[in-house]
């Protein structure tokens, strides 16, 4: 058990490096088989929040929807507040997502939530993951100046994964929101040579405008 326990860690910690290089299948296989040694507890529930992540990162709804499920299934009385504000933020996004009939203002309620409890608890992570879901409901909703400060908000705190994943929403918001062309040429400038997504990203922008 103990060894299976060092397994899990070294396999999540694998996970989390290839999740910041963008080698996010990669991140994903690795969390899998991290889960897969991880009793049933707290310890598993934060592995299957991530993976869930990874899983929407990709695109892929369906799976993080399942991973969310078994993380509500590990869920007891002693599940921290946090944990279950996160969770429902992230699910209603995912429904959204797959095209559900979600109001938007109910993610974007749940993932205020979320945020408040983050901050509070000082969780970068899970902050960004409320964040990431407010700037979703934010431009469902045409409020891209909200979204524009969600997402820098996030490029403040989040990890590497995150900060090019909000600085390609940020590129969207520029292209889409109020802000002045001027200012929005300026900004994409900056991250046009960064990087990770950032080129395949404004090229889908481009195509969207």
């Amino acid at each position: 058990a103990a060894l299976a326990r060092r397994a899990a860690v070294a396999l999540g910690a694998a996970g989390a490096h290839a999740r910041d290089t963008d080698d996010l299948p990669a991140a994903a296989e690795l969390l899998g088989r991290a889960v897969a040694l991880t009793p049933k507890g707290g310890a598993r529930r934060d592995l299957l929040w991530r993976l869930a992540q990874l899983q929407q990162d990709q695109g892929n709804i369906t799976e993080a929807e399942l991973c969310l499920e078994r993380v509500a299934e590990l869920m007891d009385d002693a599940t921290p507040d946090l944990e279950r504000s996160s969770h429902t933020a992230q699910m209603l996004d995912l429904r959204c997502e797959a095209a559900e009939d979600i109001d938007p203002a109910e993610v974007a309620s749940a993932a205020e939530e979320a945020a408040r409890l983050a901050r509070q608890h000082h969780d970068h992570e899970r902050l960004t993951q409320a964040l990431h879901a407010g700037a979703d409901a934010a431009v469902m909703r045409g409020r891209w100046g909200d979204a524009a400060q969600m997402l820098r908000e996030i490029q403040q705190v989040a990890s590497p994964q995150d900060r090019r994943k909000a600085r390609i929403l940020f590129v969207h918001a520029y292209l889409w929101g109020p802000a002045p062309v001027e200012e929005g040429l300026a900004y994409i400038a900056t991250v046009r040579d960064q990087a990770g997504q950032t080129i395949r990203s404004l090229e889908i922008g481009r195509a969207h405008v």
